[in-house]
């Protein structure tokens, strides 16, 4: 879990992804593209959570 607001900060700054995290740059979604974020929602859940970005 992200402590406090320095740490997301940090985080957001490295601009890739992780074991426990996804970086989404924006939010424009076409329809393949939304099946795969929710894969990565839903592998976050099957692994035992993660935060996505």
């Amino acid at each position: 879990m992200i402590a406090n607001k320095e740490k997301l900060f940090e985080i957001l700054s490295l601009g890739r992804e992780d074991k426990k995290w996804d970086f989404k740059q924006d939010i424009h979604l076409k329809k393949e593209e939304f099946a795969e974020l929710l894969k990565d929602i839903l592998a976050f859940s099957n692994s035992g959570g993660g935060h996505l970005f």
